[in-house]
């Protein structure tokens, strides 16, 4: 509901954003919404045996995708192999946003 926390922090986020930054937003689909119509990735589990955004995930694992948001917690759990490639460059409520190492 928008009078919720949450909800003010994500569209505060957003509305910093231009609207050509482009957004990965990998395992979060309730943030989707508040993109807009920014250029916009996904990957995301419906369920355990169905994915959506399969076809994105080589962005994230070449170190492309210049703007990712997940939640924090899945960060933590796989800096070291998924996200090897990025740091965190702010938090955003119980999401962090990623962008790439520079070499």
């Amino acid at each position: 509901h928008y009078s919720s926390t949450r909800t003010a922090t994500l569209e505060r986020y957003f509305s910093t954003l231009s609207p050509q930054s482009e957004v990965f937003v990998y395992k979060a689909p309730e943030v989707v919404p508040f993109a807009g119509r920014r250029p916009l990735y996904q990957f995301a589990d419906i369920v355990p045996s169905v994915s959506v955004g399969e076809s994105n995930l080589a962005l994230v694992e070449s170190g492309q995708a210049k703007r990712i948001i997940v939640p924090a917690d899945f960060f933590f759990a796989n800096q070291q192999n998924i996200f090897a490639r990025y740091y965190i460059a702010q938090n955003i409520d119980r999401y962090v946003e990623l962008v790439p190492s520079t070499p």
